[in-house]
């Protein structure tokens, strides 16, 4: 299976990566939309307490931001722009500290537990990890890989970052320590997305053409199962409370952006929830593990502006929609669940939510 250069796909079922270049080329952007299937549960307004979810700051940062992440210290907030450039937020004043040459294409980022590396993937034929002083913007190394290569992460104890190809399938195993590659590991058609459980016993990696997701004994670096969705994997995330939950943004319409979320439990698939109407982009789940950080992108046929919020137990929709900038794309949420980082890909901007309590 093959991509362009910008990422997208000739044939086959779209990747996350491909999404991202149906963004630029078409402002038509977002993962998912929240509403299950007539035989699941309907997503409705559920009457639980939720969170006060105010709009503190809105942070101009570079050409049409997209991923974002923040790291461990809740100090910095590391965004993805369209112009191939990482901006760097100081969260104590949300100020950008500096907009960094990031290399062609960047897609995943992921930085140290220790705050002080970035790790950037050049998502491009000739596949690339760039790893950034977290702190100056210096590069530090370029460590080449499977072409492709998509959302990285590094291992909860620091000394890995899993780097998924989706040109080969693979999941490139560097050693953050020597900065050297450790093993490459097959695991299907493609790579897009790794997550791993906040034991760092397992690494969750979505494989879109093959329909599945595989898991990674991380003590053996070996797909120990594969579990098997009924459409193309995307963008997956781990819930953060140690709940075992495993949410994987999945299935594609006609104009390639995924219609489904997958959750999954362990080892088994446990829900399914059909997108309608709206299409939302890479969500976040606060620290305690009960909400999910929602950005709503495309509504309706039309670009949107808010964030909202999906019980992560009930699978319901909660509280009041958050009004942000125009097309929201990815949310990032501070370790002390009192923040929220919302990149707004047509305002060039970050909105900042104040999240009370903290979550």
């Amino acid at each position: 299976m093959k991509r362009t250069h910008q990422g997208i796909l000739l044939s086959g079922f779209p990747t996350c990566s491909q999404f991202l270049s149906y963004a630029l080329a078409a402002s038509v952007a977002g993962c998912l939309a929240l509403r299950a299937t007539a035989q699941e549960d309907k997503l409705e307004i559920s009457a639980d307490a939720v969170p006060t979810n105010t709009v503190v700051a809105t942070v101009p940062v570079s050409a049409g931001p997209q991923f974002v992440i923040i790291n461990s210290q809740d100090t910095f907030v590391y965004v993805v722009n369209s112009n191939n450039t990482v901006s760097a937020i100081n969260t104590a004043t949300n100020k950008v500290i500096g907009t960094w040459s990031a290399g062609a294409t960047p897609l995943g980022l992921a930085v140290t537990p220790d705050g002080t590396q970035l790790y950037v993937t050049s998502s491009t034929a000739a596949g690339a990890v760039t790893i950034l002083n977290a702190s100056t913007g210096a590069v530090i190394k370029t460590i080449a890989v499977d072409g492709n290569p998509g959302f990285l992460q590094i291992s909860p104890d620091g000394g890995s970052a899993f780097v998924p190809s989706d040109l080969t399938g693979t999941v490139t195993v560097i050693d953050t320590a020597s900065q050297t590659i450790k093993t490459k590991i097959s695991i299907g058609i493609n790579a897009d997305s790794v997550a791993f459980t906040p034991s760092g016993n397992f690494a969750y990696v979505t494989d879109p053409r093959g329909k599945e997701v595989a898991v990674i004994d991380t003590a053996t670096l070996t797909v120990s199962h594969v579990l098997r969705i009924h459409a193309a994997t995307g963008y997956v995330a781990v819930n953060p409370a140690g709940t075992q939950d495993v949410f994987v943004l999945d299935g594609a319409d006609a104009a390639g952006i995924p219609q489904q979320i997958t959750v999954i439990k362990g080892d088994k698939v446990i829900k399914t929830l059909t997108i309608r109407d709206a299409h939302i982009g890479f969500f976040a789940i606060t620290p305690n593990g009960k909400y999910a950080y929602v950005p709503d992108t495309y509504h309706g046929g039309a670009p949107y502006n808010y964030v909202r919020l999906l019980n992560t137990t009930t699978y319901k929709d909660v509280g009041k929609m958050i009004q942000i900038g125009n097309k929201p794309l990815g949310v990032a949420i501070a370790h002390n669940g009192a923040y929220a980082y919302v990149t707004n890909y047509q305002d060039n901007t970050v909105s900042v939510i104040k999240i009370s309590p903290a979550q």
